[in-house]
């Protein structure tokens, strides 16, 4: 019955990726004409049945074998294509660009930065402006069409990639992939309210917060012996590369260093995200600490220590935003507001590009 059923399985795989190469070919083949009010009610209905299919397929697929079946992961694949499908429908339908409002105004600093004339030290979010820069000159490119691949290809891949990590670190069940992987390609944060599935950094640092997630996760829990050390104040050298907090694992890793460079980079995609970091970052530092103080055999006071990493960020943060008005004037506001003080706020906006 076992052997009939994984056969089935595979049957309807090969149909699911079937279903898949076609809604992205007819994707492909429908280009827009001209301006449309609706990406999705322009885009035919046999791409929306071919994503489903794909996704139904795969997902069923994933949550019905052992995590090291073929089947599964086949299904995980295809369950994770079809949700970049669906973000890059507008490169797949031939738009030259994609949104409006602030995404203009985002193509247009990211145009002058690409003609020398705006730095992107002078913008408060210069990420995703400096990738679509790279990306034109290093795949040849137009800029708009390179933003597109930024904003609608790599950053919803990389959602994708890292919900089902932080899950199958935080529940190791043998579903675990699958389930995250179904809540990643649901693209909860985009609610078309404040997150958007444009150029808007605000959304695309929010869609790259699994990554700094998955490695603080990876950091923590990482408690070889080969990776870590048992370290006392009393017996650390004073050259030694381990950071010392008084107790626990603590030390330079892989993960960590990663970490900290992600930390840098969320930080120039939008500040205020790093912020949200920093600030998860230190309270995780601050339970860590209590468990070791009142605790010390739950197995969170084992953890690694995440107190470096917190200041790394808000490092970070505090050596680029401030450099700028509106960063200023909204902690200032912000700050006023919990004080109970009534000020207005800031209504400085970012830097426009010379002309």
């Amino acid at each position: 019955m076992r052997r009939l059923y994984h056969r089935a399985l595979a049957f309807a795989l090969a149909l699911g990726a079937t279903g898949l190469f076609v809604a992205a070919v007819v994707a492909h083949r429908s280009p827009a004409t001209g301006y449309e009010l609706s990406l999705y009610g322009a885009t035919p209905t046999l791409v929306w049945v071919g994503l489903g299919a794909a996704a139904v397929v795969g997902l069923v697929a994933a949550l019905t074998t052992d995590r090291s079946s073929r089947l599964g992961g086949v299904g995980l694949f295809l369950v994770g294509c079809a949700g970049v499908v669906l973000t890059a429908i507008p490169v797949l339908r031939g738009y030259r660009f994609y949104g409006g409002g602030d995404s203009l105004s985002h193509l247009g600093w990211a145009r002058e930065m690409a003609a020398g004339v705006f730095s992107p030290t002078d913008l408060l979010y210069p990420g995703i402006h400096t990738l679509s820069v790279a990306v034109s000159s290093v795949a040849g490119v137009d800029l708009p069409l390179a933003m597109l691949y930024v904003v609608g290809v790599a950053f919803p891949a990389v959602f994708l990639l890292t919900v089902p990590l932080v899950v199958r670190l935080v529940s190791d069940t043998r579903r675990a992939y699958a389930i995250g992987l179904a809540a990643a390609a649901l693209f909860v944060p985009i609610n078309n309210i404040s997150v958007h599935p444009i150029a808007h950094p605000t959304s695309q640092a929010i869609l790259f917060l699994p990554t700094a997630v998955f490695l603080s996760l990876a950091y923590a829990y990482d408690c070889s012996a080969d990776a870590s050390a048992v370290a006392s104040p009393s017996t650390d050298a004073a050259g030694s590369p381990t950071v010392t907090d008084g107790s626990g694992r603590v030390g330079v890793t892989g993960a960590g260093a990663l970490l900290a460079v992600v930390s840098v980079a969320i930080v120039l995609i939008h500040p205020q995200q790093a912020l949200n970091v920093a600030l998860v970052f230190f309270a995780v530092t601050v339970l860590q600490l209590l468990y070791r103080q009142f605790a010390p055999d739950h197995r969170v006071a084992s953890h690694r220590w995440l107190g470096v990493q917190a200041v790394i960020v808000a490092a970070a943060f505090v050596a680029w935003a401030p450099r700028f008005d509106r960063a200023t004037g909204t902690f200032s506001y912000t700050l006023a507001s919990i004080l109970g003080e009534r000020r207005p706020p800031a209504r400085s906006s970012p830097p426009s590009p010379p002309r």
